[in-house]
């Protein structure tokens, strides 16, 4: 430069400083000066000031939003995922073949129990109000001595009825029990003890107190059990002529005789007094009918009234038979034919 001058233009003023604990040790500080001498061809830079930074501390009241988790994912998604592969299932959720699981069992055990009670519904609803059909109740003579018409006699002016005078089947309407009873007095014929448990819902066992089954008694009873058992009730007759001393040792004789035939009927009935007699038709509404498989999957009917039309007034000729009965089991069909009990098949003309 020029003279041996120096021109200051501009100057950067730098300080320096020491931590309290070196000033402890050290001697007194010295400031020095420096002065930046720029040529003066050239423009002047300009610093910043500096500036401290600052460090945000987040607390806990920050908030935090939800993230958004899709709950499905979508086809295509899903395609992407597989790609064709498939999942393995774990070996400890693989259930064994022919086991099921607790949840399954469980499933099972309640539409079996939702099946039974809709059945048990529907089997009572068939004999409950004034519209309901009777059940069927066929009094069988086991011993010799026993009257069915008298017995049936009995359980009619138990409840304060009058037994019809025509001969044949009765219909009992016990208002008492709302229902109705439609017996079937039978003889000691073995032919028609095997017809009338074909389509009876009850059996009265009529026994003797004096006179033990005989033969014959023995032969229906065994019959009944191979073709189908029926709800049972056992019941004696006579037991009143049978001095009061004997009638314990009576009765467990007779009890013991039934279970050799059917082993859960523990109850013997009397039917010499309206008491027992009205017994004798509670037990019969209480309870429900067994069902008979190879009899509810075909129709049949207990004829109520029947009435013959010819098709000509000559003698012997064929006409139309009418009968009126409550129809049981599967529905009857027009196209299908129907036997009648020692007479035949014949063809339904009209339901």
């Amino acid at each position: 430069m020029d003279g041996g001058q120096v021109q200051a233009t501009r100057a950067r003023e730098i300080s320096f400083s020491v931590s309290p604990r070196e000033r402890r040790t050290a001697q007194p500080p010295h400031f020095f000066f420096f002065f930046v001498f720029d040529p003066p061809d050239r423009e002047p830079f300009h610093t910043m000031p500096i500036e401290k930074s600052h460090h945000h501390r987040p607390t806990g009241l920050k908030q935090t939003n939800k993230a958004f988790k899709s709950k499905h994912a979508s086809k295509g998604l899903l395609k992407d995922r597989s790609k064709g592969k498939v999942n393995r299932v774990a070996p400890k959720n693989q259930v064994p073949k022919g086991r099921t699981t607790k949840a399954d069992r469980r499933n099972a055990a309640k539409l079996l129990q939702q099946k039974k009670r809709e059945e048990l519904v529907r089997s009572n609803r068939l004999f409950e109000g004034r519209h309901g059909a009777p059940k069927i109740v066929a009094v069988v003579p086991l011993c010799p001595d026993v009257d069915a018409e008298a017995a049936i006699s009995h359980l009619y002016s138990s409840i304060g009825e009058d037994l019809p005078t025509r001969a044949g089947l009765s219909v009992l309407d016990a208002d008492r029990f709302k229902q109705k009873i439609q017996f079937v007095p039978l003889r000691r014929n073995f032919i028609d003890v095997i017809d009338a448990f074909k389509v009876a819902d009850f059996a009265i066992l009529l026994m003797s107190a004096e006179v033990e089954v005989d033969k014959f008694g023995l032969l229906c009873l065994s019959a009944i059990q191979h073709q189908g058992l029926v709800s049972v009730v056992p019941v004696v007759q006579h037991l009143e002529k049978v001095t009061q001393k004997l009638r314990p040792s009576v009765r467990k004789s007779l009890v013991s005789f039934t279970k050799q035939f059917f082993p859960e009927e523990d109850k013997l009935l009397a039917i010499d007094n309206e008491a027992d007699a009205v017994n004798i038709l509670r037990h019969i509404s209480e309870q429900r009918p067994k069902p008979l498989a190879w009899r509810d999957q075909h129709p049949y009917l207990v004829a109520e009234s029947v009435t013959f039309r010819p098709n000509d007034a000559t003698e012997g000729s064929t006409g139309t038979l009418e009968v009126t009965g409550y129809a049981r089991g599967l529905p009857f069909n027009a196209n299908r034919l129907v036997h009648l009990q020692n007479f035949g098949d014949f063809q339904v003309k009209q339901v």
